[in-house]
């Protein structure tokens, strides 16, 4: 994303560059309340849906009212999947999530789950969240934190876990993106191929609707 916000600033283009999570403070109260294990999924997700209608209206809105080009590593969809697979309702997050922007383009960076097991094998990871184990091991968020912190969870059961959920996180992630505005992108290719496959998808909807340079 960074490399493509980059480029787009190279051409003229401004760009607003956001994560999935969009207020930094609603970020810190989750840390908190994980750390004192008062919250629990349906919390969580309450928390997320605050999250991103502030940061809707905080950064989102404006930026587009300007004319500026947002890029997003993450968007609500990964909300979706993220909180479905830890037993929060589709009917609830329909609600909690009500009205989404849909964007121009959705770029899908498909990484099987064992390649993406071992790429984060190399930095220390795979985590709690990414493994689902704050949802997996049976205990409330907190706890679950608390334990993998302490080292009560071994390898094995990590591994285990981050392979089966994230097999479950890719199968549900392509029934909630919108695929007529979705593209796939093989993640095993190199970084610049990538980079030059999304600046070409970026291309196509900047030539139909073309942003403003501010």
């Amino acid at each position: 994303m960074h490399r493509v916000a980059a480029r787009c600033e190279g051409r003229g283009i401004a760009v607003t560059s956001v994560t999935r999570y969009l207020v930094p403070e609603l970020t810190v109260l989750w840390r908190r309340l994980v750390d004192a294990d008062a919250v629990d999924q349906n919390d969580a997700a309450a928390i997320a849906a605050c999250d991103y209608a502030v940061g809707l209206e905080r950064t989102l809105r404006p930026a587009l009212a300007r004319g500026r080009l947002v890029l997003a590593d993450r968007y609500v969809y990964s909300h979706l999947v993220y909180f479905r697979l830890r037993g929060v309702s589709a009917g609830r997050l329909a609600e909690l999530f009500r009205d989404p922007l849909v964007p121009d383009r959705v770029l899908h960076l498909v990484v099987r789950p064992s390649e993406a097991y071992a790429r984060l094998r190399e930095t220390g990871k795979p985590d709690l969240w990414e493994a689902a184990l704050d949802h997996r091991l049976g205990f409330r968020i907190g706890e679950a934190a608390r334990r993998m912190g302490d080292g009560h969870v071994d390898a094995a059961e990590v591994e285990r876990s981050f392979l089966e959920h994230q097999e479950q996180a890719a199968e549900l992630l392509r029934e909630v993106l919108p695929t007529e505005r979705t593209v796939e992108l093989d993640g095993r290719r190199p970084m610049e191929e990538l980079e030059e496959l999304a600046w070409l998808e970026i291309d196509r909807v900047l030539a139909r609707r073309p942003a403003r340079v501010t």
